[in-house]
């Protein structure tokens, strides 16, 4: 083992230390508790679970925590932030008293310099990255996996909507003709399950009927089925804009013959905040044999803190024109307002 695993083995053993049992005295069956980081400072915004993963929800502001209802008895419970170690514990709820937790978490450390960057192959065993053979890029995979479980979260508590300013055009032969512009309402929880090779759907757009591609999102990056038809593999560490990223690839499993997605999606390194994924089509001539490609740019901003959601997207669709020549459909949309219907969080932390 070299000294950089030996190093973050050593800090994901000291994380496992706060796992011991701890017995929590609960009045009413209420469990509290607070998030922090080593130092004790509190974290806004983690994920936590007590028992089956449908009890979960996000501290406040300041990272404080609270369950109700629960029935006397042991729990699992299971504490989450972007950057920092999972960390899993056992507490005994009881009914005759309080109590409150603090669960310190650990920052993750991942050696980049000495991940090794991967051209990708044909993938032939699709699957998350094995911890036991690929560490470093499982801690990476992970990050990329806690960022749309925060959104996913975020969703189901504080549900919202996003207003998204459309805009599409058509470019043939170099003249390029605008086709619309109007406001779409996008229901920031929605979420629709990956099927292997299945991406296409019939919709109602503008009162006709379309077919639509059906762009991965954050919860598909959330979602076992989608990493088990698709290879993960490290792009390395790249500079756009001035700007540092680390760089995650997708490919899907080189047996599909229908229409699915390949792209990359880019984190920051020092946050593993998701910023960017960009998606291509395999085998568009499934979908329609005038069709030779179609790629999709998404780019992601904080709406609370370390919590990102879609900000733009833009979808570029080639045919190939029966006369000759080629027809490039374009759809752009860009974020407008961010509306909470259903309660909201602290108007001190939104970020809009």
């Amino acid at each position: 083992m070299t000294s950089s695993k030996r190093a973050f083995a050593a800090v994901f053993a000291a994380a496992l230390v706060l796992a011991a049992p701890t017995v929590v005295y609960a009045q009413r069956a209420v469990v509290r508790g607070v998030i922090t980081d080593a130092a004790g400072g509190p974290l806004a915004y983690s994920v936590v679970s007590v028992g089956s993963s449908d009890r979960q929800l996000l501290t406040d502001d300041s990272g404080k925590f609270v369950f109700s209802g629960l029935v006397p008895g042991s729990y699992h419970l299971r504490a989450r932030h972007l950057g920092f170690l999972p960390l899993d514990t056992l507490i005994d709820v009881r009914a005759d008293g309080a109590g409150r937790l603090e669960l310190r978490l650990t920052h993750l450390t991942v050696q980049l310099s000495e991940m090794r960057v991967v051209v990708p192959g044909p993938c032939i065993h699709p699957g998350p990255p094995d911890p036991r053979t690929e560490e470093s890029l499982a801690a990476v995979f992970g990050q990329l996996r806690e960022n749309a479980d925060r959104a996913i979260t975020l969703g189901q508590q504080f549900p919202f909507l996003l207003q998204m300013e459309r805009r599409s055009w058509r470019t043939a032969r170099g003249d390029r003709r605008p086709m619309g512009l109007d406001t779409v309402v996008v229901d920031g929880g929605a979420r629709w399950p990956y099927r292997r090779g299945q991406m296409i759907s019939v919709v109602n757009d503008r009162g006709k009927a379309a077919r639509q591609f059906n762009i991965p999102g954050l919860a598909q990056l959330a979602d076992s089925a989608f990493h088990n038809a698709h290879c993960f593999t490290y792009g390395g560490v790249e500079t756009i804009k001035g700007q540092r990223y680390i760089r995650v690839d997708f490919h899907p499993d080189v047996s599909m013959t229908t229409a699915d997605i390949e792209g990359s999606a880019w984190l920051d390194p020092d946050s593993y905040q998701l910023m960017r994924m960009v998606m291509s089509m395999t085998h568009p001539e499934a979908v329609d044999p005038n069709m030779f490609a179609l790629k999709v740019t998404s780019s992601f901003r904080e709406i609370v803190s370390a919590i990102a959601i879609l900000d733009t997207v833009e979808g570029i669709t080639s045919f190939e024109m029966p006369q000759g020549g080629t027809v490039v459909h374009t759809e752009q949309q860009k974020r407008v307002s961010v509306v909470f219907t259903r309660g909201a969080p602290p108007p001190g932390a939104v970020l809009q």
